[in-house]
């Protein structure tokens, strides 16, 4: 790691940054209860109304899990592949790429509408 200067981990944050960017437009456009909590390379998208999740009392009692199912679905039958649980993490790895982001960006974008109609 360190004979590259650290390419890695800036690829990392990189690709994870923008993803949790596009995410995000994405959800203000769809007007979906939902945010977004982590950073980098490591987050995860939270149905709810809360403006952020502070105790693990708030992840079991104020995510809508069958939301989140619902979407993780929608994301699979678009060609996305994330963690089925709404309690795990999404994960970037280094063979994920800025085209990679808008892929997933794009069926995120038909999963969230799909929830909303």
């Amino acid at each position: 790691l360190m004979r590259n200067e650290y390419e890695a981990f800036r690829k990392l944050y990189e690709v994870g940054e923008r993803l949790i960017r596009g995410l995000r437009d994405v959800i203000e456009d769809s007007r979906i209860s939902a945010i977004i909590q982590g950073l980098g390379p490591m987050f995860q998208v939270f149905f709810t109304e809360l403006p952020e999740i502070t105790n693990s009392r708030q992840t079991v009692e104020g995510v809508d899990k069958q939301a989140f199912t619902r979407w993780q679905n929608n994301l699979l039958r678009n060609g996305v592949l994330i963690h089925s649980s709404w309690f795990e993490r999404i994960t970037i790895s280094t063979q994920h790429t800025l085209e990679d982001v808008d892929k997933t960006v794009e069926a995120a974008q038909i999963s969230f509408k799909a929830l909303g109609s």
